[in-house]
């Protein structure tokens, strides 16, 4: 069968149909609203598992939350919530002011002076020097000249990046605040 929606008296709205879910926030399908009419559309109601919304957003599924509706002066930010070993939890909207960053998320970070939001372990590799430090990879070598391996030394910003181990040092020609290994 169809739905029509009633006639109210003139001091009332006729509610609308209505969409159930199940608890996992799939569609059960539409369904006729509790009430026939009511004094505006909030008190009409929403189906099954579902929050109202507002007018421009309507009803939801609960666990989806309403969208977030910003001020001229802000722009909308996604932050992404993890639990501290690095689960992830949920996304959610927030506002921010249009010349702030977006804040991170629960248990994330930024890397000094970038915008992208990374969990601790990650930002420990991708950026492990503060904001007045550069980075430096080093080279160390064997006795004998092979490559050891490469790590990573976080200097202060102006200053020349260290040799690794069994390397000499000598000044860049081409720029002098190089030091080549």
């Amino acid at each position: 069968g169809g739905f029509c929606p009633a006639t109210c008296a003139d001091d009332q709205v006729a509610c609308p149909e209505v969409e159930d879910y199940k608890p996992d926030g799939s569609s059960l399908g539409w369904a006729a609203p509790k009430k026939q009419c009511a004094a505006n559309r909030t008190a009409c109601g929403c189906g099954k598992e579902a929050i109202y919304c507002g007018a421009e957003y309507g009803c939801v599924f609960k666990d989806e939350g309403c969208p977030v509706t910003c001020k001229d002066y802000e722009q909308k930010c996604w932050p992404i919530d993890y639990t501290e070993d690095g689960k992830y939890i949920s996304d959610r909207e927030v506002c921010a002011l249009k010349n702030a960053t977006c804040p991170c998320g629960k248990n994330t970070m930024k890397c000094p002076g970038k915008e992208m939001c990374l969990l601790p372990a990650e930002a420990a590799i991708i950026c492990p020097c503060s904001e007045s430090q550069r980075e430096c990879k080093v080279m160390d070598y064997s006795d004998t000249g092979v490559p050891k391996g490469q790590k990573t030394v976080c200097v202060a910003k102006g200053s020349k990046c260290p040799c690794g181990q069994n390397t000499i040092s000598c000044p860049d020609p081409n720029d002098l605040e190089v030091t080549k290994c």
